[in-house]
């Protein structure tokens, strides 16, 4: 009944950060010493088990253009279970190192 906050995502919008690509986000967010990283790359249609099937049966597998996931595949960011573990003091720092990008980029 309760949510175990495995993963926390988010969405990158470029645009609130100068254009800047989520890989660039990504390099100065580490530099400020906040692991993050994109999670869900590839729509699941894309992946193992279901690729595998489309390839096998292409005449009963179809994969369709699916635009909102892949731009979430392509702008989506998850900070760890154990980043969010940390202290009210480690929070802060995140929030510290996003509001000094996007003020450097802005």
């Amino acid at each position: 009944t309760r949510h175990g906050y495995h993963l926390y995502m988010m969405l990158y919008q470029p645009e609130a950060f100068g254009g800047r690509t989520r890989a660039e986000f990504v390099k100065a967010i580490s530099a400020e010493g906040i692991p993050c990283g994109p999670c869900y790359t590839s729509p699941l249609s894309d992946t193992g088990g279901l690729k595998s099937i489309a390839e096998r049966y292409p005449e009963q597998v179809r994969r369709l253009p699916c635009p909102n996931i892949e731009y979430i595949c392509d702008h989506n960011l998850i900070f760890s279970q154990q980043t969010l573990l940390g202290s009210k003091e480690d929070m802060q720092d995140i929030v510290t190192a996003v509001q000094k990008i996007r003020d450097a980029w802005g």
